[in-house]
């Protein structure tokens, strides 16, 4: 198992071990991980309980005492089982996981991605990259191959007759109940089941799973995606537009726009639908006919035409820059794997460095130093991530690499937290309040101060304003949660709201 899970499992077992509360100290003293980390990981933890069907146990958080299992007896043993060698076995071993991916991916009407994969069985998009390559081997078998295309998803592609032909042997290596294998299992493909009863109701004499099988054709022939929305949309279009046509009935070719408007791609894509609607449904589609398939291609922005330079990466610089990610991921439990922002700034950003570092080309990285430190945490985890270069691509990174790189993970922290709006009760006067504004900002680049008032002023503030409270002076009757600080050390300030901010979690 990855390091993530390992990390998951030791806090279980620590927090297992006692029936008291723990502080976030305590724990990432005795576990060797920030606090800040270990935040990251007990919200994973909480999601995983549910995903297993342990949903009765829960993690209290209480402010200044910390945070503790409630568990009874019986899931306790169950919970037991699931730790093997401080580690979180999901599936019992490689072999079951793989079988339920590639059951998946032969049952599944939805969008299915790496990453989907790596959160449903937690573990490493490289180890879903390695259980691709067997699923991919084994379709081989059946004249079925895998396709994956960037900000899409992955599918098995190949006629109708070896696809069925996988199937049977599927239920041949997977020992479990036909039943259960079917479950959920829609045989109307892409189209909500409620959609397609109606539209048979209303076109019971046309194909329409013929119709669908065009749509996707084409999607695989000029490599597009449409999302389920329009798919249906463009679906139920052309089995309106085939009902029309056998009628005899036409769109008025003065309504549509002229030609022009429309890219080379829209207007091939188009005449490949219409060919093959012609072909299957024994029609003619007039001209008006396809360029209202172009409106649809065009309204949906089906082809990116502004961003060509992205359509090639090579293979080594896509590995690497996951294994990066997913290696950051494992260390600090952060979800960057979800972020395609990061994804691309990380390949962009590799696509040049790499040249950099193979040609030993220096550049400055002076003056950031500041804007590292309160980000320590991450560019530590950068840098053990480094040794991935080597191994993926036999460079070496420099600290400047490793710099430059941890920018991208920095940003990518910022455009992804959702900062926590506190207001902040002083009776101590205005400077007072703004000194202690700028020490709480330096600490805590999650949460945002959206106004200082006095505890006179506070009843006339919005509360739609702020989600939280931090006072210097006890307060009643306050219908938000409050840290009261008025009892705390300054010296631990940042220590109780800490706690405090993860009690709110």
């Amino acid at each position: 198992m990855n390091q993530f899970e390992k990390k998951m499992g030791k806090i279980i077992e620590v927090l297992l071990e006692t029936d008291k509360y723990m502080t976030l100290e305590a724990l990432s003293q005795q576990i060797g991980m920030s606090k800040r980390s270990i935040q990251n990981y007990i919200y994973k933890i909480e999601g995983w309980f549910s995903e297993i069907g342990l949903n009765e146990i829960k993690i209290l958080k209480k402010q200044g005492y910390g945070i503790k299992l409630l568990v009874n007896n019986e899931d306790k043993s169950k919970l037991v089982k699931k730790l093997k060698i401080d580690n979180i076995n999901i599936f019992e071993d490689m072999a079951r996981r793989r079988l339920e991916t590639l059951k998946a991916l032969l049952f599944s009407n939805d969008e299915l991605t790496i990453q989907f994969f790596a959160d449903h069985f937690y573990v490493s998009r490289t180890a879903v990259l390695k259980d691709l390559e067997w699923i991919s081997q084994w379709l081989s078998k059946y004249g079925l191959k895998l396709f994956k295309c960037q900000h899409r998803g992955i599918g098995i592609e190949g006629n109708e007759l070896c696809r069925r032909n996988a199937i049977a042997g599927f239920f041949d290596i997977y020992k479990t109940n036909e039943k259960d294998v079917l479950t959920g299992f829609n045989c109307c493909g892409r189209l909500p089941e409620e959609k397609y009863t109606k539209l048979r109701s209303v076109y019971g004499k046309i194909d329409i799973l013929n119709v669908c099988n065009i749509i996707e054709d084409a999607e695989k022939t000029f490599d597009f995606f449409l999302t389920d929305e329009y798919f249906l949309s463009i679906v139920t279009h052309l089995v309106i537009g085939i009902a029309r046509l056998t009628t005899g009935k036409n769109v008025e070719d003065h309504f549509m726009p002229p030609d022009h408007e429309y890219t080379s791609l829209e207007l091939k894509t188009s005449e490949y639908i219409s060919s093959r609607l012609e072909s299957e449904f024994n029609l003619k589609m007039p001209e008006s006919e396809r360029t209202y398939i172009c409106i649809h291609l065009m309204s949906y922005n089906t082809f990116n035409h502004s961003d060509s330079a992205i359509n090639y990466i090579p293979q080594k610089i896509e590995l690497l820059a996951i294994k990066l990610i997913d290696c950051v991921d494992g260390q600090l439990g952060t979800t960057f794997a979800t972020d395609k922002i990061l994804f691309f700034g990380v390949i962009s950003h590799l696509k040049t460095s790499l040249y950099r570092l193979e040609e030993n080309i220096p550049i400055k990285t002076s003056a950031m130093e500041d804007f590292l430190k309160p980000t320590t945490e991450i560019v530590n985890a950068v840098s053990k991530a480094g040794a991935l270069y080597e191994e993926v691509c036999n460079v070496k990174p420099d600290e400047e690499e490793i710099i430059t790189l941890s920018l991208h993970f920095i940003l990518s922290q910022k455009r992804n937290a959702r900062k926590k709006k506190a207001l902040l009760v002083c009776n101590n006067g205005i400077i007072a309040g703004f000194k202690l504004q700028k020490v709480l900002h330096e600490s805590f680049l999650d949460m945002e101060i959206v106004d200082i008032c006095s505890s006179l002023q506070l009843a006339y503030k919005a509360e739609n304003e702020y989600d939280f409270i931090i006072s210097t002076v006890a307060l009643e009757n306050c219908s938000k949660p409050v840290a009261d600080l008025s009892h705390v050390p300054k010296s631990d300030y940042t220590k109780f709201l800490d706690e405090f901010m993860f009690s709110l979690m």
